[in-house]
């Protein structure tokens, strides 16, 4: 299709949806390759769709090199990734490193270079008590130490990896994040989101639909933003041959976010949206529909800015060709 046939819907959907992740498996490029790539996506015509590039806050020294690719009306837009900490303590020192060296960063690209998105995984200390409180004194020191060192405004998206025990630890962390938006009118920062790793290169790292559904209704209940990252480089559910397992798709998952906070789905009414590998149960006109739910184009668009942001994929060539297959470019 040429470009003027899209729909709104399709429009609303992709719009800056796919941060490009290609330092990381399974493409793992070197930064050389990584950053060239993204340069020249922002100079093709789906440009629309990209969003930012993934990198490491360790290595934001690293990208000095390579200013002369981007400009003004193009910049480098990174998400930048915390190193963390096992420890609260080490996890907001490590926070202030990254906003040490993010000043840093700014002050070198000047208008060529940008970072609105810290993604970072708590520490397990943190996530082990299955308790809120830990969870919120923790985001609320990191908060004030990213007001003190930063000169911009952040997003942060905070990650539990909990492994198998999401259904007793999601509940107390999207609890603490959304108690610290609501203490965070008092500070400069950004209200944070959840970050779910929807897979990756071994099929454990793949959580079942039972938990996306419950950090998509959780959050949407919480009012707390969602980025996703990893697994997503498909449009639908399918099975993939190589790891073994069933691959979520960014159709399914994003679609399933929108409809749920649209039409106020429970998590039971989520999952069949999750599992649905069939594209005909899809629609992209001026609405998003999965068989009788909609949401209209504005609404879309809304529920991607506040409530599910983007995905990180390490491919960007992967998700537009198969959208281009199911005719939605």
């Amino acid at each position: 299709m040429p470009a003027q046939t899209l729909t709104p819907a399709i429009r609303a959907l992709m719009a800056n949806l796919i941060d490009y992740a290609g330092l990381f498996p399974p493409a793992k490029l070197p930064l050389d390759d990584a950053i060239r790539n993204y340069a020249r996506y922002l100079g093709e015509a789906d440009a629309w769709m990209l969003g930012r590039f993934i990198l490491p806050a360790a290595r934001l020294g690293e990208v000095g090199a390579y200013k002369s690719l981007f400009r003004t009306s193009a910049p480098l837009s990174l998400s930048l990734l915390g190193r963390g900490g096992q420890s609260a303590d080490e996890f907001v020192d490590a926070c202030a490193t990254d906003a040490t060296d993010l000043v840093k960063f700014l002050e070198s690209f000047g208008t060529r270079g940008n970072a609105q998105v810290l993604e970072v995984k708590l520490p397990e200390e943190v996530l082990n008590r299955g308790e809120a409180a830990p969870v919120l004194k923790l985001l609320d020191q990191t908060a004030r130490r990213l007001d003190e060192l930063l000169p911009v405004t952040i997003v942060p998206f905070f990650e539990a990896s909990v492994g198998d025990a999401w259904r007793e630890a999601f509940g107390p962390v999207i609890a603490g994040i959304a108690e610290s938006n609501r203490r965070r009118e008092a500070h400069r920062m950004a209200h944070a989101g959840f970050k779910l790793r929807c897979g990756g290169v071994e099929a454990s790292a793949f959580p079942p639909v039972e938990a996306i559904a419950q950090a998509i209704v959780q959050c949407r209940d919480a009012n707390v933003a969602m980025k996703f990252t990893a697994g997503l480089h498909h449009p639908l559910r399918h099975q993939d041959k190589v790891i073994g397992t069933m691959m979520h798709g960014f159709v399914n998952v994003f679609g399933a976010a929108i409809l749920a906070r649209e039409n106020k789905l429970s998590e039971r009414e989520v999952l069949p949206i999750l599992l649905c590998e069939n594209a005909a149960e899809f629609a992209f006109e001026d609405f998003f529909a999965w068989r009788d739910l909609r949401a209209g184009a504005d609404a879309i668009a809304t529920i991607r800015r506040t409530g599910a942001t983007s995905y990180g994929s390490c491919s960007f060539d992967e998700p537009r060709e198969d959208l281009r297959a199911l005719q939605l470019l």
